[in-house]
C-alpha cells in the first residue's frame, strides 16, 4: 500500500456530480475505482468505500491507509421511507435529526415497494430518488442512498441495517421511524436484530401524545420540527389541480409539474 505517493481523501457529495472530479474507472498501482451507484466502490482488500462517497485524489508525500477515511463517521442518521414524493415536512425531520442527534452524516433511503403499503404502487423509482436529490441540492452534510431501489422488490429494513453496520462498524446509528409505525416495531422483520443494530429514533405527529418504544427497541423522540403535511396530501393536490409551492421545495414542485407526476 505505500508504493504509491497518493492518498485517497473521502469527500461527501450529496449525490450530486461535480466536475472536478476524475473520469472513473480511475487505476492506480495498488487499487481500482469503480462506479458504484450514486458514488464510488473502492475494491480494496483494506477497507471499502461505498456510494457514501465520491473519491478525490490528490498527490501527498505521506500515502494513508483507505480505512482512515472513514474513522470520523461516528454518528449516522438513517431516513427511509417512499419519499413519494418527498416534502418539506421530511426536510424540517431531516435538519431536527441531524441538530438534537449530532449527527454527522444523514442518508435518506427510498424505498423500491414499502411493505407498509402493499396495495399502492408509487411513482417510478427513478423519479422519486430525482425528486429527492432537488430538494436536497445544497445540503452538504446529507445524500441520497438508492441501494434499497436497487435491490427491488419489498424493502426491509434490516436489509439496509446490516449493510450500514457492515460498512461502518464503529458508527452509532440513528434510524427515523414515523410515530405510527412504532407500535408495529416488534413485528418488523428480525426485529430483535433491528433493536441491536440502531437506536430508532421517532418522528412525532402534530398534535398526538408522545409515542414509546417498545421493549426491546432503544432511543427517543424528536423534539421538532413537526409539520402536518404528508405525501398523500401532495398527490392529491397535484390530482386536483391545485399548487403544491409552499409544501415541498420549488425545484421539486417544479418537476412535477414538467414530468406530469401524480396526475
Amino acid at each position: 500500500m505505500e508504493k504509491a505517493e497518493t492518498q485517497i481523501i473521502a469527500q461527501p457529495c450529496c449525490c450530486r456530480g461535480r466536475a472536478d472530479w476524475p473520469s472513473l474507472p480511475y487505476e492506480l498501482p495498488w487499487i481500482q475505482f469503480l462506479t458504484c451507484g450514486f458514488g464510488y466502490a473502492c475494491a480494496s482488500s483494506v477497507a471499502t468505500v461505498c456510494d457514501t462517497f465520491r473519491l478525490r485524489v490528490f498527490k501527498t508525500l505521506h500515502p494513508a491507509p483507505v480505512g482512515f477515511i472513514l474513522s470520523a463517521m461516528s454518528r449516522i442518521g438513517l431516513y427511509g421511507g417512499s419519499f413519494d414524493p418527498v416534502h418539506l415536512g421530511h426536510l424540517l425531520v431531516a435538519r431536527a435529526a441531524r441538530e438534537e442527534l449530532a449527527l454527522d452524516r444523514l442518508f435518506f433511503i427510498p424505498a423500491a415497494h414499502s411493505p407498509f403499503k402493499p396495495g399502492r404502487q408509487p411513482a417510478p423509482a427513478a423519479e422519486r430518488a430525482r425528486l429527492l436529490r432537488l430538494a436536497l441540492a445544497g445540503a452538504e452534510w446529507c445524500e441520497v442512498d438508492c441501494q434499497e431501489i436497487q435491490r427491488g422488490g419489498v424493502s426491509y429494513t434490516i436489509d439496509t441495517l446490516r449493510d450500514y453496520a457492515r460498512r461502518f462498524p464503529e458508527a452509532e446509528l440513528f434510524y427515523l421511524v414515523g410515530a405510527d409505525n412504532v407500535a408495529q416495531l416488534p413485528e418488523w422483520r428480525d426485529a430483535g436484530e433491528l433493536a441491536r443494530l440502531a437506536q430508532f429514533v421517532v418522528i412525532p405527529r402534530p398534535g398526538r401524545a408522545e409515542t414509546p418504544l417498545p421493549h426491546p427497541f432503544r432511543g427517543r423522540m424528536l423534539a421538532g420540527f413537526p409539520l402536518g403535511v404528508s405525501s398523500s396530501q401532495i398527490r392529491e393536490r397535484v390530482k386536483a389541480g391545485l399548487p403544491i409551492e409552499g409544501l415541498t421545495p420549488g425545484p421539486v414542485a417544479e418537476a412535477i409539474r414538467n414530468n406530469g407526476l401524480y396526475l
